[in-house]
């Protein structure tokens, strides 16, 4: 029941126990641990409270959920006091990543709900946004309204102030509209406002200024318009498909998933016949299996797609990589055992003629990879020993321009004569740097002689990377990256039953753990230990890739993306909580 005066909800006492309260309205419970430590359910769904008083004197009010959780709070079977101590270690961790010490002192409490349809918990919220708070009140102190504590809707201060251990968000953030994650609260669904930014009343609420897309709550959740930027974006790589697509033979696309059906759909023009499509499955990364998106991509566009499974652990050992290649690093990936196989089995489906390869999104991280630029880096810093086994393997393959790189990178003249002689004109250089670029073409050329397999990548033409470096603002909106325009045309064309969450795809996994997998860590120049400026995956990434490699690489790693429940709940929270202010590399993390 809500009062009138302070906008409170009166806790009427259980019966039975004097000690716990339920909400009337039916949506909190409360359990005193002092006498029992029994849980109880009302309305249908358990609610946790994070931090709460020592009232009266040794009794913590607390409780945990849902109920199918693996908690050792919640386990009858475990001693009292076992779970005791579990609680109380909770709680002293909660108090110390959220800075709550003064919630204790005022005994107040914040009511945290489990959302089955996330899967995850959030703040609870009273129709007005403001956070309630369980304040313990002495009994008779509510004006004779009823006894028990009462859940006061005063918002709570979360986040005192402190000291920032990290960069500070600069004007420009916000000037190129980039502040949306930023404005993402712990709590989905709660728009951060920052101190000192202009606000004005639009459509009923106040609205922060200058985020256009923001404007409309119903707008925002439809499709985006396509622009005449996009379209023209469109035109150009159908155009450039289309021309790929007169080569002789099939053309095949290959990419990570959803985006290689997005390049059929705009090769094929709703008339070609001659284009197939493959995409790379792996029952070794189960979190990356992208087959219900890809399906029904192939079922709007009428594509014949194909699944090669590379999940073989055959296909993943250190010996069935190629004899002739040193252990020094990663080589190109299109010599990884499994890439041989996904091409033999391309191959197999179809007549003798040669093949055509149409790369998505993946082509650039591909580029990456050449074995050029990881063997300068390797002969960068290697040791002397290591130094003289790589000058020897090339002379023994009589390779003349292999040792000269080596020496040239070893001396540091290579750089050099890269910036006098080789100026960055092209536009694609501002991603990826030229000499990168040439050495990746000629090794797809000797590729394409030994194979009988030509590569082509349409959306990498000069043309089209004008297009795609030209900022827009609408451009902004889809990341402000050299790629906004295809993943635009993505988002426009793609069915409504698929949907686009951020996260990673095969190809990425393949070729950030995979590469790990067949080759690392321990040798020099791996990718593990190259520099972050060329590392396709981030620092925490690598850290988590390193301990999974150390632990013998098994099959049945829970990889991140794939984790949508947590063994607890209340753990989930507690690690994003301490997240925030720890450090990531920290053994603690």
């Amino acid at each position: 029941m809500m009062c009138s005066s302070d906008r409170c909800m009166t806790l009427k006492p259980l019966e039975g126990e004097p000690q716990g309260w339920v909400g009337a309205g039916g949506d909190l419970v409360l359990r005193s641990a002092t006498d029992t430590l029994s849980l109880a359910q009302c309305g249908g769904a358990f609610y946790q409270i994070a931090v709460v008083a020592e009232k009266p004197p040794g009794g913590w009010f607390c409780i945990f959920g849902p109920p199918t959780t693996v908690e050792a709070l919640l386990d009858p079977q475990l001693a009292r006091a076992r779970r005791l101590e579990r609680l109380h270690e909770l709680l002293a961790r909660v108090q110390r990543g959220r800075g709550l010490e003064r919630l204790g002192e005022l005994g107040a409490a914040v009511a945290l709900r489990w959302d089955a349809h996330r899967g995850e918990l959030s703040v609870r919220r009273d129709m007005f946004g403001r956070v309630p708070l369980v304040v313990a009140v002495e009994r008779g102190a509510s004006g004779g309204r009823g006894a028990g504590p009462a859940v006061s809707t005063r918002p709570a201060l979360l986040h005192p102030w402190r000291e920032p251990s990290r960069v500070l968000w600069s004007w420009e953030t916000f000037a190129s509209a980039n502040d949306a994650p930023l404005r993402e609260d712990f709590w989905p669904g709660v728009e951060r406002i920052f101190p000192g930014e202009e606000r004005r009343w639009r459509a009923g609420s106040w609205r922060s200024v200058a985020r256009p897309w923001r404007d409309g709550a119903v707008e925002r959740a439809k499709r985006a318009p396509q622009s005449p930027d996009s379209e023209r974006f469109a035109q150009l790589l159908a155009r450039s498909c289309r021309a790929v697509e007169r080569e002789p033979g099939l053309v095949y696309t290959l990419s990570g998933g959803l985006d290689s059906s997005t390049l059929v759909a705009l090769a094929r023009d709703g008339r070609s016949s001659a284009v197939r499509s493959a995409s790379m499955v792996s029952a070794r990364h189960p979190g990356f299996d992208e087959r219900g998106g890809i399906e029904a991509m192939v079922q709007r566009w009428r594509t014949r797609h194909r699944y090669v499974d590379i999940g073989d652990p055959d296909l993943w050992t250190p010996q069935s990589a190629n004899p002739d290649v040193e252990d020094w690093g990663p080589v190109l990936i299109w010599e990884a055992p499994y890439m041989r196989h996904f091409f033999r089995e391309i191959r197999g489906q179809a007549s003798e003629h040669a093949r055509t390869l149409v790369f998505g999104f993946g082509a650039d991280q591909l580029l990456f990879s050449a074995w050029p630029h990881y063997l300068e880096l390797a002969a960068g810093r290697a040791s002397v020993a290591e130094l003289r086994r790589m000058l020897g393997g090339a002379f023994a393959r009589r390779d003349l321009r292999e040792s000269v790189r080596i020496l040239g990178s070893r001396v540091g003249l290579l750089p050099l004569w890269r910036a006098c002689c080789r100026p960055a004109e092209d536009p694609r250089h501002q991603v990826i740097e030229g000499w990168k670029w040439e050495a990746s073409m000629r090794a797809f050329e000797r590729y394409r002689r030994s194979t009988g397999v030509r590569l082509a990548f349409p959306f990498l033409e000069r043309e089209l990377w004008k297009e795609m470096l030209a900022r827009t603002p609408l451009e902004l909106r889809w990341g402000a990256g050299p790629k906004a325009n295809l993943r635009q045309i993505l988002h426009h064309r793609a069915p409504d039953c698929v949907t686009f969450a951020p996260k990673s795809g095969l190809f990425d996994e393949v070729v950030a753990q995979g590469m790990l997998r067949l080759f690392g860590p321990g040798g020099v120049g791996t990718l593990a230990e190259a520099p972050a400026a060329i590392s396709p995956v981030s620092a925490e990434h690598l850290r988590r890739t390193r301990a999974w490699l150390r632990a013998g690489a098994p099959a049945d790693r829970p990889y991140e993306a794939a984790i949508a429940r947590y063994a607890t709940s209340f753990e989930a929270w507690l690690a994003n909580v301490r997240a925030l202010d720890d450090d990531l590399t920290s053994p603690g993390t």
